[in-house]
């Protein structure tokens, strides 16, 4: 069945399963075994409350479903349990709104293998699916709080119910929601419970001798309503006729109620009709007054110890619960429209010491939630997947996938979206849900010292396809992780002298790659939209990826010559749990005497080009966290310019160096990212809202408009095209020297650019612009227009770029980069229309010069002493958040990830280390060689114990 359909089945009003054909209320396992022996083994089945006493294993678990099936041809009873928390039903890690939804999803979905609720057995009375209780006094609820406002005698079904005494209530007349104290109900655990007979007001469960001799000394006609002890479906009618008792049996049947052979839809018409005519006609009396329930002796509990427990309870959930708005994408299954919800979700622990993240609706800042929660994910099922950009068009993503367990892998899994406000938010849920979730406890290869875990990062370069077909002018490509979709090209461009050829040349980084993954799937499709048919699909084993290598596939399609090429790099490495033995290795890097960029410089000089990134990323995590970036840049910049000899001045800057490998990583951080937004997003926004076509090629023009055959008009329209660049260029520089003049450029790179300027401008005072063309342009501006484009200004774009548009933006990039370097001659003729544009702007540029290299507080580059043993206040304050819901040395985690990925490549290149401590007899190498050792010993040994 499609999933659309399905999903009709489960949500649509009508088609689903009613509750009276499978409840059979509260039941113990062996009772429910020898009903299913009176069934054939042909999947018949029903759903009970299970009995639950204070030995009981998980008490949270209220319902079960019996199946009657066969397992290899041999018949087997089989029992699900089902946990309920507030109105929804969980089971396996799936959530439902109801027994009836969950129901009816497993009559198209295998809840056992080879096994579906077919045939359900239907009781022989109909039993309430909930608790019932009655509120025994009235209560006001307290402002500003999620109670429930009671009038003794009031009837409710219990919902969810705490360790502290407070339960989660429906009201049975008005449907309302809310709190209430079990000091202020009483439990109805008569058999005889039904919704419409417990709305009346005159209708008495229990207390029945009171109840009688009270209406002896009432006036005759005086009645109440009570359940027989005779039969569920009969209740008595007791009627004070001349000071004589008598009693009507009300019988329910479908659809209403039956006295004396009439039938009547609801009990009101039963009372309306004998209100006018005699019930009993020898005596001539009609009913007249009901005797209404009162409120019995209140609950002997004070009131303030009523209180006491709800006090203490909101005071535990707010020291161990974690709360923020994110932007929902719930699975497709729960919603008609998969869209995006504005909601407040709440992770908080159970009973069960598992913990759970609550979905409700989204509230004013400082408020608390009101209203039963939208959803619910049991993180005991759930595995936490990466998420990279484009995946979903938004920025700062977390997902959350649960599988459905109980089906065994036959229905495509559960995922939540949840996109976070900012980079703090989601770094903050990622530190708190890392250990909850399920990928995270079974990544654990050290269980019996538990002091080792393995830790994996993947790499995926998705580069082009070759051969396609000239009629698929877009293509797009997927990464999947176990069939959940992880990661989404975002620019595609053809090659200009072939269009059989579209590159991508987009990288995607997961870090913390859970080992529960298995499979890695790249789907190529002719949109991005999920619906479109797959241009192909290649799988690729995780198992199969050699640690540490890169992997080049060159996959071709079965029908067609179509040829994708990508790589996958993946690299594991081991982490002991405990942050304190990485010690050693920190202080290192941190505290070194003398020269302390020397190790960091050794271990890059003897590390491979694609190692080098990934060093560059560790280490700048590390600084970071004890905010030491500023420091570390200016050291590591400042002795690559004392590096360079006079003669190669031309490359300095432009060469992949630790140095620059670090600056990379930075830029591509909030801060940087943000200033180029500011600078950028006017032009940017301008050319994509516009859809402009800037080309300045005149071949170009001529060969992708049909209607233009005259090269002259082709020269015409490229020169308008330039004129309109170079007024986009001219408005975008003069921004961005005004909000520089305005202290805008970032703090530490505005730092950093100061100290590279003043060294650059003593060793080579003829580049004099090397830094702001180096570190702005080339490495912030440019990228952000061509490679990064879609990562920077993904989030405010609304619509589809084309690729008219992203060949504008490359020109635009061109023409930048022209600008920085102040060429006066052209490489390419069509960047000769632009070169107005760097002749008549020189002043331009030695005033943006002079504003982003102009001296701010003097910065001292790292020397030995620097301070690592506190991190930065916001570093501090996001892992103290992290820390109320985590494990013990949580708030340090991050850190000791990074710092084993730093003793991984240590070791790796332990030899070339040696060599190289060997050739230059350096103390601080002779220190980093003996601390490798130590710790790798030290994971040899809790590996293997």
């Amino acid at each position: 069945m499609a999933d659309d359909e399905l999903e009709e089945d489960i949500t649509g009003n009508g088609n689903g399963i009613k509750l009276e054909d499978f409840f059979h209320g509260q039941m113990d396992q062996l009772a429910a075994d020898e009903l299913l022996n009176q069934y054939e083994p042909d999947n018949y089945y029903l759903v009970r409350e299970r009995v639950i006493t204070e030995s009981s294993e998980k008490p949270d678990e209220q319902f079960c479903i019996s199946l009657h099936t066969r397992v290899n041809g041999q018949p087997k009873k089989v029992h699900f349990r089902i946990r309920q928390s507030y109105d929804l039903c969980v089971i396996g890690g799936l959530v439902f709104h109801s027994l009836s939804e969950l129901v009816t999803y497993y009559t198209q979905v295998e809840i056992y293998p080879g096994g579906r609720l077919e045939h359900p057995i239907r009781p022989k009375h109909s039993c309430p699916s909930n608790r019932c209780v009655m509120a025994i006094m009235n209560y006001t609820k307290s402002a500003g709080t999620d109670e429930l406002s009671l009038t003794a005698g009031d009837v409710c079904q219990v919902q969810h119910k705490n360790q502290d005494g407070w339960m989660w209530v429906a009201h049975v007349k008005s449907a309302q929601s809310g709190w209430v104290y079990d000091g202020m109900v009483e439990d109805l655990n008569s058999p005889n419970y039904d919704p419409e007979l417990e709305s009346c007001e005159f209708y008495h469960p229990s207390h029945r001798e009171e109840r009688v001799e009270e209406l002896k000394s009432r006036p005759t006609g005086t009645y109440f309503l009570r359940p027989s002890a005779k039969s569920r479906s009969v209740s008595v009618l007791c009627v004070n006729c001349n000071d004589a008792i008598k009693k009507f049996e009300i019988e329910r049947i479908p659809g209403g109620f039956n006295l004396s052979g009439k039938a009547f839809r609801t009990i009101d018409e039963v009372i309306q009709r004998y209100s006018v005519k005699y019930i009993d006609e020898k005596n001539e009396v009609k009913l007249r007054e009901p005797l209404l329930r009162r409120s019995h002796a209140a609950s002997n509990l004070p009131q303030e110890d009523i209180y006491a427990p709800n006090r203490a309870s909101s005071t535990q959930i707010r020291e161990c619960q974690l709360a923020a708005e994110f932007h929902c994408l719930f699975p497709k299954r729960r919603s008609r429209q998969r869209a995006w919800k504005r909601q407040r979700c709440i992770l908080h622990r159970r009973q069960d010491e598992n913990h759970e993240v609550l979905i409700t609706s989204s509230s004013e800042v400082g408020r608390q939630p009101k209203g039963k929660p939208k959803g619910l994910i049991a993180l005991e099922f759930a595995h936490l997947y990466p998420v990279c950009h484009g995946a979903y068009d938004r920025p700062h993503c977390l997902q959350l996938v649960i599988f459905n367990e109980v089906s065994a892998n036959s229905t495509p899994p559960d995922v939540y979206v949840l996109a976070a406000d900012s980079q703090a938010v989601l770094a903050e849920w990622l530190a708190a849900l890392k250990p909850l979730c399920k990928c995270s406890k079974v990544c654990n290869h050290g269980q019996r010292s538990g002091h080792v875990r393995h830790v994996s990062t993947l790499e995926v370069a998705v580069k082009g396809v070759r051969n396609l077909n000239v009629s698929c002018k877009t293509a797009f490509v997927a990464v999947h992780f176990n069939g959940v979709v992880v990661a989404k090209t975002r620019s595609n461009r053809r090659e200009q002298d072939d269009d059989s050829v579209l590159n991508w040349d987009e990288q995607f980084h997961f870090e913390f790659f859970p080992e529960c993954i298995h499979t890695l799937s790249l789907h190529m499709t002719r949109r991005k939209t999920p619906k479109t048919t797959k241009v192909m699909k290649h799988d690729v084993r995780v198992s199969d990826l050699s640690l540490g290598r890169t992997s080049d596939f060159k996959v071709p399609a079965a029908q067609d010559k179509l040829q994708l090429c990508f790589s996958v790099r993946r690299v594991g490495y081991a982490v002991l749990q405990a942050s304190k033995d990485y010690v050693p290795i920190r202080d290192i890097f941190l505290k070194s005497k003398d020269d302390p960029t020397e190790c960091l410089r050794a271990l890059a000089e003897v590390c491979t080009s694609e190692d080098l990134t990934y060093l560059a990323r560790a280490i700048y995590k590390v600084f970071a966290y004890y905010d030491q970036v500023a420091n570390l840049l200016t050291s590591l910049l400042l002795r690559e310019i004392q590096s360079i000899s006079s003669e190669s001045e031309g490359v300095l800057f432009r060469t992949t160096t630790i140095g620059t490998s670090v600056l990379e990583v930075y830029l591509v951080t909030d801060e940087p990212m943000q200033f180029v937004r500011h600078c950028l997003g006017e032009m940017v926004q301008e050319i994509v809202n516009s859809n402009a076509n800037l080309e300045l090629k005149a071949d170009r023009l001529l060969h992708s408009s049909g209607e233009m055959s005259d090269l002259d008009e082709a020269d015409s329209i490229a020169r308008r095209n330039a004129a309109r660049l170079i007024e986009l260029l001219n408005s975008c520089m003069r921004r961005t020297l005004r909000h520089c003049q305005a202290s805008g450029c970032p703090a530490i790179l505005h730092q950093v650019s100061v100290a590279c300027q003043q060294e650059t401008t003593r060793r080579f005072p003829q580049a004099t612009a090397r830094v702001l063309s180096a570190f702005f342009f080339l490495r912030l501006f440019c990228p952000a227009l061509t490679t990064k484009f879609r990562q920077v200004f993904g989030a405010e774009l609304h619509q589809e770029v084309s690729p008219q548009v992203l060949r504008s933006l490359q020109l635009a990039a061109k023409a930048l980069q022209l600008f920085a370097n102040q060429s006066k001659t052209m490489r390419e003729a069509c960047m000769e229309l632009v070169r107005p544009f760097v002749c008549e702007n020189t002043d331009l540029f030695n005033q943006l010069n002079a504003c982003l290299t102009a001296s701010p507080d003097p910065v001292a580059p790292l020397s030995a002493g620097s301070s690592a043993d506190a991190p930065s206040s916001s570093s501090a304050g996001a892992a103290a958040a992290a820390a109320s819901s985590s494990p013990s040395d949580l708030q340090n985690i991050s850190l000791t990830f990074e710092l084993a990925s730093v003793h991984d490549f240590c070791a790796r290149h332990l030899d070339d280390l040696r060599n190289l401590q060997t050739r230059s007899g350096s103390q601080n190498l002779n220190t980093l060689i003996k601390a490798t050792e130590f710790l790798s010993n030290r994971l040899s040994n809790e590996t293997n114990r």
